[in-house]
């Protein structure tokens, strides 16, 4: 029982680390943007009065805040779905709606709507790229954990939407290694899916 409890804390804690990380990048990424943004349209040189400094650490707290009540933390990081980028293009927009109604409100005046579209295509650029990054990087370490394990050759037969399915199940258990896909569609001979080459039936006879 006691070992259960030292357990649970370690992963409570191990949870709060992720997240507490996962919230720093954000809000870096956030701050990040706006001073890009000024590069990039020639702004570097505003100036930038308490007002201002006021703004971007109000649109930081509202970003982190709305990125919190939304759920962009609850999801695993290594495990990314293939709605991610549409997620945090939703989150982004409200974001951004709202700290455009602020900026007006604290008469910012550089944060116009030319300003708010690029905002919100180049911060959620940002937090995609740092998104696939992170689960590439987790992935490619969890082999290094199981390399006791030993992976088994495998190959999959049909290249269509099940076969690509069953491929991604496969990869997320890490205990198969993917040689290739089998397919009779000329069309899609010799080409490959996520780096997995598609072969011929005949392919299994001449090997």
């Amino acid at each position: 029982m006691k070992s259960l409890l030292i357990l649970t804390k370690k992963l409570i804690s191990f949870t709060y680390i992720r997240r507490s990380i996962l919230i720093l990048i954000d809000a870096s990424s956030i701050i990040s943007c706006f001073f890009i943004l000024f590069s990039l349209l020639g702004l570097s040189n505003i100036d930038l009065k308490s007002n201002n400094y006021s703004f971007i650490s109000l649109s930081v707290i509202l970003g982190i805040s709305i990125y919190i009540l939304l759920g962009q933390y609850k999801g695993i990081t290594k495990y990314q779905s293939r709605n991610l980028l549409y997620n945090i293009l939703f989150r982004n927009s409200i974001f951004t709606v709202i700290i455009y109604f602020l900026s007006r409100l604290l008469a910012i005046n550089y944060f116009r709507i030319s300003f708010a579209i690029l905002f919100l295509v180049f911060l959620s650029f940002i937090l995609y790229i740092i998104r696939l990054v992170m689960s590439d990087v987790l992935f490619k370490l969890k082999p290094i954990k199981d390399k006791t394990n030993s992976r088994k050759n495998v190959a999959i037969f049909g290249a269509g939407e099940a076969g690509i399915q069953l491929a991604n199940t496969l990869n997320l258990g890490n205990n198969h290694n993917i040689k290739f896909f089998i397919d009779d569609n000329k069309k899609l001979l010799n080409r490959n899916i996520n780096g997995i080459p598609i072969k011929s039936r005949n392919y299994l006879t001449k090997n």
